[in-house]
């Protein structure tokens, strides 16, 4: 006995094939029926007759004797044979019959069946295979017309349009709406025995439209333009959804109309607004940037009325109108260091008259300084690890890091630049503390330097250094397993040496070295002639100076001497000479040379390397004191005064000056009939009075504040100028308003508090600063800074504690009611999640208090997980997670087993699986391999070539792993740029893509055999 069992595939299995074979043997009788009737010689009775429509199929025919029904099957024609067939049954009462919701211009098979008989036997069919027509597709949409810059060119784009199977292509037509071209009335004969003028437009392009035969000897043909190809209309068809119309007329406006037609059947066009193509640039524009602004400026043109600023960049822009007398503009609000695009546009109404563009750069701006700046000890070698995060360029500015470290005495010991933000200091001297700074810039510009002291690992030998004139005294520690020491210095001077000494020596006296020099020593310990340890230090010998003040870093020069100081004949100038002074050891020296007047009132100050300068514009008739002041670094010598007078003027002209009001007084002099007072400022309006000639004084009123005016005294004669005067003075400060709106906010990434208010308006031309001061509730003072920002953040503050912020502003001496403000500064975790595929590191900020970190996670399907790290750890990494899932991250701090209630809570997606692009080349094609991503619905692919133009971008189904992109050059660097795509969730009804992974991939193609023989 056979028993065969039966799992559920295989059952499936075997109903799939007895249903397969019903169909089969259904066809076979239905095949055999029509056989039949062939056969049996009948005639095609039913005389099928199709009328396609874009959409129906309307079928007629003849009813046959005896049938029942009659059976209509209709299917698409498709290649590969794979279009599903429709039946339907009409009764034999009927002869139409019409199949609907079809596809135009698509091919469709259509069979009719009459059956009838006892046995339902097939009495006659037909078969016949027909095509819908083609249906009129709908009117574009989209359509755009965009001026190239600076040619007259119209680029149109528009939106595709489909109508079933139906080759869709598409007409676009211009037509300059104003006069193409000024005639000039120049004139063009032609001669010949027979000429065909036609199409001027286009063969001859200087007038607008044309069409004559002539068969005379002569011809003339007027009004014509020479050297000017323009096209006035045109008209062009395409398949493609873009197109450029070029050879255009410059400043003419033109409609441009797009229609699309299926196979015959066309909609109506879609017309844009006239647009005018650019003009020829005459307007002579010109760009001065600056970092936030860009200062536009052109040359007036006759008949405008207006003048229209356009601005853009690769994000987008916006646009200004003047009037027709303004001849510049000032953009701003832009991005600095950013590309801008300007067009300035003249116009006359609403006709263009000529348009000009070009493109700058903004000037970089200076960028934020860093935060969260830490310099640790590495515990191998004499190094420092710094850290910092991010700083956010200014706009789309390239910004570096200038990392900097020095000796406590200020001594600069070496800078690099980076644009990483970790960089590891090594070479260092041992046991040594170093005040490391990490400064962004920008091109020229540069924010606050943020700083942090730190102190190398200490080495053995301890080296010590006491540096003298002309030598330096070194001691180190010895250790008896050391048979002897090798001293070495050197300078930035190149002045250098070396000495060995016995291993019971502990000092060593380096001399003869030069004065006000940084000399770097290193003690090297030797055991049978191998290096054991080194130790280094770096000090500065001596300055030629008074011992006794040995706390100065630079040395303080000596006197000028044989000053002299003379009043010139020819102006109100003062000449001032002296003798050079010789500057110590190697230092530089510098000249200031400062002048006031002599109730000490400064009245200017200027720096010079040479031993003499003139001072000029200065007062008739006033005593000066000038002072020359030699300088070496941030030390100065005595400075040494001499008083001299400019020559006088008989008007003696006087003044008394105030805050806001200038007392001015004179002797008359008897032959003048009248005085002219004009007063003048470089940062505020002049003016000018005149009195008779009794007066000696006058009141010049509503001046600003800490303003310099110079006042002229004219005595007048009968309109003549009898004698002048001249003088400058300096009106005097007020003091300011107190800030507004102030408000102190503790900072979450460190113990810090910002501090912000309204900006203050100085009075008149004063120079304000800002005085920011904190203390704590006991009003014990905590720190105090001045700066010129209406924002600052206070640092290094202590957790949890409670400060009063101050803020005053100042206008040279004089100050304004200063405004505070209590805050408190909470303590935080800071706690910060990178992601990767499989894992997450968690960063946080050290609490002083706390002994230990807790880190939990979970990914809402499994239970929570727990770690723990010491209270010195401020990272911790989390493994064995799963691509692109959500997780949530706790952070607690404990202390002696007690939460001290500080917790940071985060949530983060790991990131999707890695895509891996590889590619191989053959002369015309690329054929690119990835590795599969599981999430990925599609992947698309784009290439650009070595000229940078890129090629249409291809979408591929998710499931593929590989694409040949064919029709390349040979020898030709390709980029090839691969996405994995995924539809993410949008809302109403509609879906985001969301791109999972990006990989690039560059290859050349290689070169094709006898590729180069054709030029041979």
């Amino acid at each position: 006995m056979l028993v065969v069992m039966c799992t559920p595939a295989s059952q499936h299995h075997h109903k799939q094939q007895q249903q397969q074979q019903q169909q089969q043997q259904q066809q076979q009788q239905q095949q055999q029926r029509r056989r039949t009737v062939q056969d049996a010689g009948h005639d095609k009775a039913l005389d099928m007759m199709l009328v396609t429509n874009p959409t129906t199929i309307n079928i007629i025919w003849n009813m046959v004797e005896n049938a029942t029904f009659y059976n209509i099957v209709w299917r698409e024609v498709t290649a590969d044979g794979s279009g599903d067939s429709v039946n339907d049954k009409v009764l034999n009462s009927e002869s139409f019959y019409t199949i609907e919701n079809l596809r135009p211009c698509t091919n469709y098979l259509v069979t009719l069946e009459a059956v009838g008989g006892e046995d339902g036997e097939t009495l006659d069919f037909e078969q016949r295979e027909t095509r819908t027509i083609p249906e009129a597709p709908f009117q574009v949409t989209g359509v755009y017309v965009t001026p190239l810059e600076g040619e007259a060119t119209l680029n149109v784009t528009w939106y595709p349009v489909s109508v079933g199977n139906c080759t869709i292509n598409y007409r676009v037509s211009w037509n300059a709406s104003s006069i193409c071209v000024r005639a000039n009335n120049n004139t063009n004969t032609i001669i010949d025995l027979t000429y065909t003028i036609t199409n001027l437009t286009y063969d001859i392009r200087y007038t607008n439209e044309g069409n004559n035969i002539t068969n005379d000897l002569a011809y003339t043909i007027i009004d014509l333009v020479h050297d000017t190809r323009y096209t006035c209309e045109g008209s062009n068809t395409t398949t493609d959804t873009y197109y450029t119309i070029t050879d255009l007329a410059y400043d003419t406006d033109y409609t441009v109309c797009v229609s699309s037609s299926a196979e015959g059947e066309s909609a109506s066009p879609k017309c844009n607004e006239a647009l005018t193509t650019e003009p020829e640039k005459e307007l002579n524009m010109y760009l001065h940037p600056s970092d936030t602004s860009i200062e536009v400026g052109w040359l007036l043109l006759d008949g405008a009325d207006s003048y229209q600023i356009v601005w853009a960049n690769s994000d987008g822009g916006s646009w200004h109108k003047v009037n027709g007398t303004t001849e510049r503009y000032k953009i701003t609000d832009l991005l600095p260091c950013t590309n801008y695009s300007v067009q300035v546009e003249a116009r006359a109404g609403t006709d263009q008259l000529k348009i000009d563009s070009n493109s700058t750069f903004t000037l970089p701006q200076a960028p934020s300084a860093v935060s969260d700046l830490t310099v640790t000890t590495l515990d191998i070698v004499p190094s420092l690890e710094v850290m910092w995060s991010p700083v956010t360029p200014p706009g789309n500015c390239d910004l570096i890091y200038r990392v900097s470290w020095s000796f406590t005495n200020n001594t600069q010991a070496g800078i690099i630049t980076t644009n990483e933000t970790v960089y590891t200091i090594k070479d260092l001297s041992y046991d040594t503390k170093y005040n490391v700074c990490v400064q962004p810039w920008v091109d020229e510009t540069y924010a606050i330097q943020v700083c942090q002291q730190a102190t190398t690992i200490p080495s053995r030998l301890l080296v010590i250094l006491n540096p003298n004139l002309t030598s330096i005294n070194v001691e180190w520690t010895k250790d008896d397993s050391d048979d002897s020491y090798f001293i070495l210095w050197f300078s930035e001077k190149d002045d250098e040496g070396w000495a060995p000494v016995d291993g019971e020596t502990d000092s060593y006296i380096i001399t003869d070295l030069q004065t006000c020099t940084h000399y770097t020593v290193i003690v090297e310990a030797r055991s049978a002639s191998q290096i054991v340890t080194t130790d280094s230090d770096t000090t500065r010998t001596l300055p030629l100076k008074d011992l006794n003040n040995l706390s100065s870093s630079s040395p303080a020069p000596s006197p000028v001497t044989n000053l002299s100081v003379t009043s010139m004949e020819s102006e109100p100038s003062i000449e001032v000479m002296w003798s050079p002074v010789t500057p110590p050891g190697n230092c530089d020296l510098t000249y200031r040379v400062s002048w006031s007047f002599t109730n000490n009132t400064q009245a200017g100050i200027i720096t010079t390397n040479e031993t003499v300068y003139t001072i000029k514009d200065l007062s008739y008739g006033t005593k000066y004191t000038v002072c020359v002041q030699p300088w070496v670094d941030e030390t100065n010598a005595t400075q040494v005064c001499q008083q001299a007078t400019t020559i006088p003027s008989k008007l003696n002209l006087q003044l008394v000056t105030y805050a806001t009001t200038i007392d001015v007084s004179w002797i008359t002099d008897d032959n003048a009939d009248s005085y002219v007072i004009l007063w003048d400022s470089d940062s505020d309006d002049g003016g000018w009075t005149s009195v008779d000639g009794e007066a000696n004084t006058f009141t010049i009123t509503d001046r600003l504040p800490c303003t310099i005016y110079t006042i002229i005294l004219e005595a007048i004669k009968g309109g003549d100028i009898l004698e002048t005067d001249l003088a400058s003075t300096r009106t005097v400060a007020i003091a300011p308003s107190p800030v507004t709106n102030l408000s102190v906010t503790s900072m979450d990434s460190e113990p810090s508090l910002e501090v912000m208010w309204s900006p203050v308006t100085p009075p008149g031309n004063c120079d304000l600063t800002y005085r920011v001061s904190w203390s704590f509730t006991n009003n014990t003072q905590a720190g105090i800074i001045t700066t010129n920002e209406t924002v600052y953040t206070i640092k290094d503050l202590s957790y949890g504690t409670k400060y009063t912020v101050c803020v005053q502003p100042w206008v040279e001496d004089t100050n304004a009611i200063h405004v505070c403000q209590q805050a408190t500064v909470t303590e935080r975790l800071r706690m910060r999640l990178v992601p990767a595929s499989t894992s997450i590191e968690v960063l946080w900020s050290l609490i002083p208090l706390a002994d230990t970190y807790y880190i939990m996670w979970d990914d809402s399907l499994t239970d929570w997980q727990l770690s723990s790290v010491n209270g010195f750890t401020d990272h911790y990494t989390i493994t064995d997670l799963q691509p692109s899932t959500t997780y949530t991250v706790v952070l607690q701090a404990w202390q002696g087993g007690n939460d001290l209630n500080v917790t940071d809570t985060a949530w983060v997606t790991t990131l999707p699986p890695e895509l891996e692009l590889h590619l191989e080349a053959t002369p015309t094609t690329i054929n690119a391999k990835w590795t599969q991503i599981d999430e990925a619905e599609s992947y698309v692919i784009e290439w650009t070539d070595g000229d940078d133009e890129a090629h249409p971008w291809t979408t591929i189904d998710g499931a593929s792993d590989s694409y040949v992109i064919t029709d390349l050059l040979p020898n030709t660097n390709y980029t090839i740029i691969l996405a994995a795509k995924r539809e993410g969730g949008g809302g109403g009804g509609g879906g985001t893509e969301e791109t999972l992974d990006i990989d690039v991939d560059s290859i050349v193609t290689p070169v094709e055999r006898n590729y180069y023989t054709h030029f041979l």
